[in-house]
């Protein structure tokens, strides 16, 4: 029963997170490329540190400035922020299922953010949880 209970807790915790990210994309698509620019500098760290044996630091802060980089550029150009809402029709417009672009966009975000944390949580934790997090401490 204890372990029912934790699951449910688990659950509850990543609809949260799926939540208040989804809603962070729909408000700032300009936010969504430096985001997701970390995957990949992550893993390639961690490649890095645990495959190579070299040193997190340099390649963190290299990643943390290309990420930094990344959320100017994307502020300042408007072709590299994904706005789903606008790609399925803009405000107002109904899309797929009777949805809102606004709800439908919100639903493929929970779903893009529900994959991510399956890989997330399924790839061993040198992979891409310590690396991001080491990113993430630097900010």
């Amino acid at each position: 029963m204890f372990l029912f209970i934790i699951l449910i807790l688990v659950l509850m915790v990543n609809a949260v997170f799926a939540w208040v990210i989804a809603n962070l994309f729909i408000n700032n698509p300009a936010s969504i490329l430096p985001v997701f620019i970390q995957i990949p500098l992550a893993i390639w760290i961690g490649y890095h540190v645990y495959k190579r044996s070299g040193s997190m630091l340099l390649p963190s802060l290299a990643a943390l400035a290309v990420m930094y980089g990344t959320a100017i550029l994307t502020s300042y150009v408007p072709a590299l922020q994904i706005d789903v809402v606008s790609y399925l029709g803009g405000e107002g417009a109904t899309s797929a299922f009777g949805l809102d672009t606004t709800s439908m966009a919100f639903l493929i975000w929970i779903l893009i953010l529900m994959v991510y944390l399956y890989f997330a949580s399924t790839l061993p934790v040198w992979k891409l949880l310590q690396p991001r997090d080491f990113i993430n401490s630097h900010q």
